[in-house]
């Protein structure tokens, strides 16, 4: 893996890149030494000092959209920035309802796994692809990955990136999956995105600890950290957690904490073994993983960007805000106006002093009567009406509201957004069709993010799972316990891991229930099916009621003696070939179930 090195004023971390110019210059655009755990450690902090410059020179301009972004979420919109804390500002805050809207949708349904064997046709290896399916599954509720989707996804829409950290906890002995707040993140600017992937060298986090904790976590330099904390042990430390494909190590200032391998590979190892003759001979003991090549350990959420550089190149909040301005400018245009109508009131100077002219216009404000002394009270007193707004105005602030929504896609998400529709299937139409929007243009992304976590959490169970076995229980829809158990042997075998394509894009469950019956009535779709879509408890008990009542009913009123003695009258009028009586209907007891209870 090349790294980049610094050659006097020549190499491009000096100079402010303009990303819109293309680099089409053949030759060597770079010079770079190999990065190696053999790297004396004066050379390792050379270098991350020019990976520093390098982030320096392009985090500017990022960082100042970032904070942009992050104040019109919460408020701090153009024209209100300069306020003071105890002002409160007429602000119609739509953006925050636009995004808070936006991603409960984009992240309402957790993300279906998909794993099969390359070999599908090996029957051991399909049952090892099911239990990693159900361990997936159980690693995604024990982790709550829904709601680190979430998180990584607001960060998105205000930070321009989501970052997703994996990796493994020693003392939990478990997977971890995080949403780290980009601002934390340090990335090589000639990288970008692809897929959920960081094309680029190195990727550098902040962390914070104790200095108690970070001496148990490098004993090796707790002389150097017990001076930087000056002896208070319970001083926090700021350090960078640095990640390459194939390093790991730490820095704190100019001093490099450890170093290590990249942790989260079974790396190939030579055996020495004793044949049966007595000889000694030396195997490689293959490594076994399920990436081809070493990874960094993290995943990304990234959607309107062209691959000249790692952050987007603009946002759904970025692209909104002159919008926002816009709601801001005619509230208060509209709320002025309203004012100026209510209370403008104007006072004839030989009538009233100027202190009686103050105290009669509060007095007026307050609903209280006016006393004219003398003269005609049409010459002393009268109220000054505003013109009012063109119907222009509150135009001009319907539209930005609505252009808001709709590059959001929240149109027919929001209670606003539905108005319109007069009927209810209008609304059902209206609010899915910006609900596959939602899905179909912003989760097919999140969807690779997860797909890489997926991938990732199956590369560490390669890793620190594979030497002892693993129970994943899951709860089942009869509400039993369904336990499944990876071996070592399971690992043997290659897969594939994906998500299932659209499973994160929102369908109306009255829409889905609608189509269920429509289904049922048409012989498509089995009874397990359609109570599942119609949300019932358990459904596979409800099937079975329904298959016992079309087939033998008494089975399911044997506890009950009122109907079991009524069965058995009409049985026996049968056998000695009478008609049965048939129950009134309208009676109650007459019919306790229907042929379909939908």
């Amino acid at each position: 893996m090349g790294i980049k090195e610094m050659f006097g004023m020549n190499y491009e971390v000096n100079k402010v890149k303009d990303k819109n110019e293309e680099n089409t210059q053949e030759g060597v655009i770079s010079i770079a030494p190999e990065l190696t755990l053999d790297m004396d450690d004066a050379d390792l902090i050379d270098l991350k000092k020019k990976w520093m410059i390098a982030w320096d020179n392009y985090n500017g301009k990022i960082l100042k959209r970032q904070n942009a972004s992050e104040d019109y979420w919460l408020g701090k919109h153009h024209g209100v920035n300069d306020l003071d804390d105890d002002d409160k500002p007429f602000v119609d805050n739509l953006m925050f309802e636009a995004v808070e809207t936006f991603l409960p949708v984009a992240t309402k349904k957790n993300a279906e796994p998909l794993v099969f064997p390359k070999d599908g046709k090996d029957q051991e290896a399909l049952a090892s692809a099911k239990k990693f399916r159900n361990a997936l599954m159980v690693e995604a509720d024990i982790q709550k990955l829904r709601f680190t989707i979430k998180k990584a996804a607001r960060h998105w829409a205000l930070y321009f990136i989501g970052v997703i950290n994996i990796g493994y906890d020693s003392e939990e002995d478990n997977i971890f999956t995080k949403a780290i707040m980009p601002k934390q993140v340090i990335l090589d600017p000639d990288g970008y995105i692809e897929g959920a992937e960081f094309t680029g060298d190195y990727i550098g986090v902040y962390r914070e600890d104790k200095a108690s904790d970070l001496v148990k976590k490098f004993p090796g330099k707790a002389k150097e950290i017990k001076a930087k904390a000056k002896d208070k042990m319970g001083s926090k430390i700021r350090y960078i957690e640095w990640w390459t494909r194939d390093t790991f190590f730490f820095t704190l200032d100019d001093m490099v904490l450890d170093k290590f391998k990249n942790p989260h590979w079974n790396y190939d190892e030579e055996e020495e073994t004793i044949l049966e003759d007595g000889t000694r001979k030396t195997v490689d003991n293959v490594g076994r993983n399920h990436f081809k090549k070493r990874k960094l350990p993290f995943s990304f959420i990234s959607v309107f960007q062209i691959g000249n550089q790692p952050h987007d190149n603009t946002s759904l909040i970025h692209q909104n805000m002159s919008n926002q301005d816009v709601i801001n400018k005619r509230n208060r245009q509209i709320d002025k106006n309203v004012d100026s109508q209510n209370n403008g009131i104007v006072l004839s100077g030989k009538n009233f002093t100027k202190e009686q002219a103050a105290e009669a216009v509060e007095e007026l404000r307050q609903g209280g009567g006016l006393y004219v002394p003398e003269g005609s009270i049409e010459g002393s007193y009268k109220r000054d009406t505003a013109p009012s707004l063109p119907s222009d105005v509150y135009n001009s602030l319907q539209d930005s509201r609505s252009e808001m929504r709709n590059i959001f896609g929240i149109t027919g998400l929001s209670a606003q957004g539905l108005q319109g529709d007069q009927t209810v299937r209008g609304k059902i139409m209206t609010k899915d069709a910006d609900g596959s929007r939602v899905g179909g243009g912003i989760t097919e992304y999140i969807e690779m993010a997860i797909d890489e976590v997926f991938n990732w959490w199956i590369q560490l169970m390669h890793v620190y799972y594979v030497y002892e076995d693993r129970d994943f229980t899951t709860l089942g829809s009869d509400k039993t316990t369904d336990s499944v158990t990876l071996e070592e042997r399971d690992y043997e075998y290659d897969i594939v891991v994906s998500v299932k394509e659209g499973s994160l894009i929102p369908r109306d469950p009255l829409l889905e229930r609608n189509e269920a019956i429509e289904l049922w009535g048409a012989g498509g779709i089995d009874p397990i099916s359609l109570f599942e879509k119609m949300d019932f408890p358990d459904p596979k008990e409800s099937a079975k009621a329904l298959f016992l009542w079309q087939t033998n009913p008494a089975v399911l009123f044997q506890d009950d003696p009122e109907i079991s003695q009524m069965m058995a009258q009409q049985q026996a009028q049968q056998m000695q070939g009478q008609a049965p009586t048939q129950p009134n209907l309208a009676e109650p007891g007459g019919d306790l179930l229907g042929q379909v209870p939908i």
